[in-house]
Order: C-alpha cells, then sequence, then structure tokens
C-alpha cells in the first residue's frame, strides 16, 4: 500500500513558531536554508540528545545534493531560502552572477520542485516554512503584510497553516486543505495545540483515508 506524503506550508511572522511546529512533525530532520542558522537553538532545545543528526545548515547549493536519508519529515527553514540555493545553483550552471532575466526563475523553481518530488517519493514529508514581509508601492510602505515565501507553494501544497499568536496562544489558522471540499465549512478552521494527530484528524480522516497511509 503506498503511503501518502504531506507537502506542508507553515506560514507566520517572525517569532510566531514556525520553526519550532515543524519540528514537531514525525521524525524530522531539519534543513536550515537561513544565512544565520537561525533554526540551529530550536533543534538543540527540542532533540537535545539528537539535535545534530537531525540539523543541518545549507550555506551553498551543493549542501542540497547530500541531504540524508532515514527520515519520516523534511523541513525547508525558509521556504524563500531554498529559492536562494536553487538560484546560486542556476548562476553556476550557466555561469551567472544573478538570475536573469526574470523569466529564468521559472528554471529555479522546478528544480525546487524536481528536489520536493524526490523526497516525496521516498515517501516522506516536506515541510516548508514562509515570512512576512512590508509590501510597498512606488517604493512606499502600504501598511500590509504579504507573504514572502516560495510561489508555487500557494498551488503545490497540501495543507497551508497560518501562525497566528491569539490571546498570548499559538493558533493556527488552516488557510488551504486539500483534502476536503473548498467550500466546506472545515476548509478554513483553527488549531490550537499543534500536534500531528491533529493535522492527520484534518486531512486523512476526513477525507476517507485509513492511518496505515500516514507517513510517519
Amino acid at each position: 500500500m503506498n503511503k501518502i506524503p504531506l507537502l506542508i506550508e507553515l506560514i507566520g511572522e517572525e517569532g510566531a513558531g514556525k520553526t519550532h511546529t515543524s519540528l514537531l512533525m514525525p521524525n524530522p530532520i531539519m534543513i536550515d536554508c537561513t544565512e544565520q542558522e537561525e533554526g540551529k537553538l530550536i533543534a538543540m532545545k527540542i532533540f537535545p540528545n539528537d539535535w545534530e543528526r537531525r540539523y543541518k545548515h545549507i550555506d551553498d547549493w551543493r549542501g542540497l545534493l547530500d541531504i540524508p536519508d532515514g527520515f519520516a519529515t523534511y523541513i525547508f527553514d525558509t521556504s524563500k531560502g531554498l529559492v536562494r540555493l536553487m538560484g546560486d545553483k542556476w548562476c553556476a550552471k550557466y555561469k551567472k552572477q544573478r538570475v536573469y532575466p526574470p523569466m529564468a526563475y521559472g528554471e529555479v523553481h522546478n528544480m525546487v520542485d524536481r528536489l520536493v518530488k524526490g523526497i516525496m517519493d521516498k515517501p516522506a514529508n516536506v515541510v516548508m516554512t514562509s515570512i512576512f514581509r512590508d509590501e510597498y508601492i512606488d517604493d512606499k510602505k502600504t501598511g500590509i503584510r504579504e507573504r514572502d515565501g516560495y510561489k508555487r507553494l500557494r498551488f503545490e501544497s497540501w495543507l497551508r497553516l497560518h501562525i497566528v499568536i491569539k490571546d498570548n496562544k499559538r493558533v493556527f489558522k488552516v488557510i488551504k486543505n486539500r483534502f476536503i471540499d473548498k467550500i466546506s465549512d472545515d476548509y478554513t478552521s483553527e488549531i490550537e495545540d499543534f500536534s500531528f494527530d491533529k493535522i492527520i484528524e484534518i486531512t486523512f480522516h476526513k477525507a476517507g483515508f485509513d492511518d496505515a497511509l500516514v507517513v510517519r
């Protein structure tokens, strides 16, 4: 029986708990694509005796060629950082200083998709984190915060969770759930006290899938 891996995007402001939440997924490894090793301390806190095996910082695209096997969940923190690394790979391939013209990002995004597909074919879950940034129009801030992450995740992810702080609690707003009908009242909902079992409840169980299909 073929397992069904999840592709999840966690979206939130800095400090909302995206990295911490991602490491609560089953048997995870974090691929830290940030330039400052931002997820290292969190990995050390959650897995004090095992963090070196579950944490890999990549500051060069060649590191993406050596991602270890044997995990149920692969976390890319952040999705924007992953795109940056793949852009570096594209530049190395074509001997360019930057990805140009802009349409060349289509090939960069295809590289990201191939990497994700290869992991999910193992099978294994993939979690990507995305942050927010200020929106600008004509070089002026609009006061709106917009998602800043891998663009294709809007369409390719199976589940998207927007993490917000509400009444001093971390709340997960489900803004996409491919497992249920988009017009269902359950399409957008809120989760408190995140756990993988709750994710399985709103995905596999609501869709009528057996737990045997879960990648753990």
